[in-house]
């Protein structure tokens, strides 16, 4: 078992540790302990930037250490205070690989609305900052387009895309809330970056498709009456949806239906994921279980077309753990998946199914990101721990 050091008072610990797992080079290369809460799902080729509601701390991927590291507290024009204003805090960031920058939005209490912050990924400095006309209000969600561009999007139903390169506004484009309707606290929001650069915002059970160049609702799922829990963009232009009993592929164009698998008829598990893509061939993977109390999680493969090619080894433990435990693909060919609690294993998929390596960890790590390495990046059920493992399943 590889083990995976706990809580320290420090704002951060880099650890090196390897170990022989399974016959091959495998573990723990480096670890960082925060003593706040961090997201960590921003990274470059080079970086992983790790976010929390005062600090953006850049790691090299390497090794751990820092290479940059920005404080709220110390720069004071990203988030001028007033009368008005109690606190600022970093609330979404996203890598833009099109210009090398890293995209931030600072939340402003009381009057004020938020900022939006590019920030250069080697250095940290400003490249620049924009308020908007009227500032961006309520900023719910973000995503980077085909070109570059900031897509926001609002709970005050309102899309925003903004120049990569400065921050002006392209277009911003108001929802009409009898089509979008109120969904909490974040949208997912993704750009079809494969092919029609089509927007796409999931609200709740719900799913929008937006025009890139002009911000008109081209769908909606409302219209459909399909109660949809979770959505993800295929390469091929497909927008590939879970809902209670099924997965459904959708064109991006049009919200047509081009195929259903349904659970009663194909196999006794339920889809619990949104839909994972093997980018390099023609498959994906999402998280399934059989609906009993004490839940028994697995991966199942597909096509694209919607055929079901294989399923993987089965996982009991309870509901609460499991539905956070979503895999990822890594660019070597294969998927990573953390199905357990506290002490569990990180599988490693082939795009067939088969298990390919399985690394022992003492806490549970939810996989954000791979490389073609086999090196596999987590964080921890606290959000206050990271790390980066290396598996070897080509070993």
């Amino acid at each position: 078992m590889v083990q995976l050091p706990g809580p320290f008072p420090s704002f951060f610990l880099l650890v090196i540790f390897c170990a022989t797992v399974n016959g091959a080079s495998s573990g723990l290369l480096w670890d960082q302990q925060f003593q706040t809460e961090v997201a960590g799902n921003a990274f470059s080729n080079t970086t992983w930037f790790v976010m929390s509601q005062q600090t953006i701390t850049a790691l090299d991927l390497s090794n751990g250490s820092t290479q940059w590291q920005l404080d709220l507290s110390s720069n004071p024009s990203l988030c001028p205070l007033s009368t008005y204003s109690e606190y600022c805090a970093f609330s979404y960031l996203a890598y833009n690989s099109y210009y090398g920058t890293l995209a931030v939005v600072v939340l402003q209490s009381g009057l004020f609305p938020s900022k939006v912050t590019a920030l250069n990924g080697q250095t940290g400095k400003v490249v620049w900052q924009q308020g908007g006309p009227g500032g961006f209000q309520n900023v719910s969600g973000i995503a980077i387009g085909q070109n570059g561009e900031l897509v926001l999007v609002s709970l005050s139903s309102q899309i925003e895309v903004l120049y990569g390169n400065t921050g002006e506004v392209f277009f911003t484009s108001p929802v009409d809330p009898s089509v979008t309707p109120y969904c909490g606290v974040d949208v997912n929001v993704q750009v079809d970056t494969y092919n029609t650069g089509i927007i796409v915002t999931t609200c709740g059970p719900y799913v929008f498709g937006w025009d890139p160049l002009t911000g008109d609702n081209l769908w909606s799922s409302t219209k459909q009456g399909t109660y949809l829990y979770g959505s993800n963009i295929s390469p091929y232009s497909q927008v590939i949806a879970t809902s209670s009993d099924s997965l459904i592929a959708f064109s991006i164009t049009d919200f047509s239906t081009e195929w259903t698998w349904n659970v009663t008829t194909k196999a006794p598990y339920y889809p619990r994921s949104d839909a994972v893509f093997d980018l390099q061939n023609s498959n994906f993977v999402t998280l399934v279980d059989d609906g009993l109390s004490l839940v028994n999680f697995t991966l199942a493969g597909f096509t694209t077309d919607g055929n079901q090619e294989w399923l993987g080894p089965v996982v009991t433990y309870p509901p609460s753990g499991g539905y956070d435990a979503i895999p990822i693909w890594g660019p070597a060919g294969f998927y990573y998946w953390v199905p357990g609690l506290e002490q569990s294993s990180i599988w490693v998929f082939s795009e067939n199914g088969n298990v390919a390596e399985q690394v022992q960890v003492d806490r549970f790590l939810q996989p954000l990101s791979a490389d073609g390495s086999g090196v596999v990046y987590l964080i921890d059920s606290t959000l206050e721990y990271i790390a980066a493992v290396q598996t070897n399943p080509s070993s």
